[in-house]
């Protein structure tokens, strides 16, 4: 399941519940001695605050797991990164700051394996070739695409590497223009051309 079809499943899954509870209540609400004397007004009125106390529930659920899920994100970034040496072929489980990863000379990382990694700007890495499967990205700006053989200096460069179950946060990301359209299919992700 993707994030897109995830959210999408979330947003129709909230309007059932709401449109269901609103419903029910107005339905129950008919059959109040209570409300007979308003007639279908009364009825109307505990449907609709029924669906906004519903919707109100609904909210403050994802508002805390997006709270959470912001916490998580701060304590990943607060996490002082893992002791990694960029010369290692394979790297999995490690909190990356882009400045660990900086060599001498030139800054290319060939055919390196990167798994259940985090890597942490700020800071741009060039992601040119290569295998990128379920990588996540978070606040990172538009992605730049870059002409075919341009000469990259000054900043990372995984070239033909193997990128997996890893995310990026708060980096900016260069890749060929061929790669970006791979990368503009992932949901939140912009392309600057």
């Amino acid at each position: 399941m993707t994030v897109w079809s995830a959210d999408f499943a979330w947003k129709a899954f909230t309007f059932v519940v709401v449109a269901a509870g609103g419903t029910t209540a107005g339905v129950l609400a008919s059959g109040l001695q209570i409300f007979a004397a308003f007639g279908w007004l009364a009825w109307f009125g505990v449907g609709l605050l029924s669906a906004a106390m519903t919707a109100l529930i609904l909210y403050l659920v994802r508002a805390s797991q997006r709270s959470a899920a912001e916490t998580a994100l701060a304590n990943a970034l607060a996490t002082k990164s893992t002791q990694v040496n960029p010369l290692q072929s394979s790297l999995s489980d490690a909190i990356i700051h882009l400045s660990d990863l900086y060599l001498p000379g030139k800054q290319v990382h060939e055919h390196k394996q990167f798994k259940r990694c985090k890597f942490v700007g700020p800071g741009a890495i060039a992601l040119l070739g290569g295998t990128f499967v379920r990588s996540g990205f978070f606040e990172n700006g538009h992605v730049l695409t870059v002409p075919d053989n341009t000469i990259i200096t000054g900043i990372t460069v995984l070239l033909n590497c193997t990128v997996e179950d890893c995310e990026f946060f708060r980096t900016t990301i260069l890749v060929p223009r061929a790669q970006a359209d791979a990368l503009r299919k992932i949901p939140g992700i912009q392309i600057a051309l």
